[in-house]
């Protein structure tokens, strides 16, 4: 439901105010198509979710995701040992796009029916996992 402007408009808003949103930019025409954020960064455990990843559909099923989320874990593993993802249990998409990440499903949580009632996916990407997997022949 996030396609509708008032549910979008609440998930903007929280991208503007935590300080850990990215504009994604198309090099070529300069135009925005898109953004995601870190959020829930927890020094303590040193650990942070890349997530909220939003681009116009004509970018789908492209480079783009796998591109941005390169650049995102690149800089994530600068001040944190383990990124985490959630997603929706519904969005298989999403699951492979973090799949094809390295990331490993970690646990199903259930939310709440006053918080919509949905079952999201938690996935787990370690900076020695993510090191391991930048040594790999492609």
């Amino acid at each position: 439901m996030r396609w509708k402007p008032d549910i979008f408009k609440v998930f903007f808003e929280k991208a503007l105010s935590s300080e850990g949103a990215y504009a994604v930019l198309d090099n070529e025409s300069g135009a925005i198509i898109g953004s995601s954020r870190y959020y829930d960064f927890d020094a303590s455990q040193k650990h942070v979710f890349v997530g909220y990843t939003f681009l116009a559909r004509r970018f789908w099923g492209k480079k783009f995701n796998f591109e941005l989320k390169q650049l995102m874990l690149a800089h994530a593993f600068t001040f944190a040992d383990r990124v985490l993802f959630h997603t929706s249990e519904q969005n298989l998409r999403s699951q492979r796009a973090i799949e094809k990440l390295g990331a490993v499903r970690r646990k199903d949580l259930v939310i709440p029916p006053d918080l919509g009632g949905a079952t999201r996916v938690e996935y787990s990407l370690t900076k020695e996992q993510w090191t391991q997997r930048q040594l790999e022949p492609s």
